[in-house]
């Protein structure tokens, strides 16, 4: 008969467990962190670069609409490429304490790739 073992912790764990106690914003920023991180190390992408693989797809306007309280402001948001990117640099990389799992790529893991415009 195998020997069956009891597991340490009752709490799941992981970045998804996280989302039942997060506020809308918090679980943006903990959707895309995932996301992040998985395309960076399937693609061998930078999280730059898996983010902005991210923008491109229609799963970020869907994303987005929980984060902005107007479609106006939404709209304007997504015809605009400088907002994007500096919501990458203001959210996505200094993050928030609850759903910080990604920092940056560190410079030696980087993959050079064609310039994104």
């Amino acid at each position: 008969m195998p020997i069956t073992r009891k597991r340490k912790t009752t709490s799941n764990t992981g970045i998804m467990s996280a989302a039942v106690g997060l506020t809308e914003r918090e679980y943006v920023l903990a959707t895309m962190n995932a996301y992040i991180q998985t395309h960076s190390k399937k693609y061998k992408l930078t999280t730059w670069n898996a983010y902005m693989k991210l923008s491109e797809e229609k799963a970020f306007k869907s994303l987005m609409r929980k984060w902005f309280d107007s479609i106006v402001k939404l709209n304007k948001f997504l015809k605009s490429k400088d907002k994007i990117r500096a919501f990458y640099k203001n959210n996505i990389k200094r993050g928030n304490a609850k759903v910080k799992k990604i920092a940056t790529t560190k410079a030696k893991y980087f993959t050079r790739r064609k310039k994104r415009k």
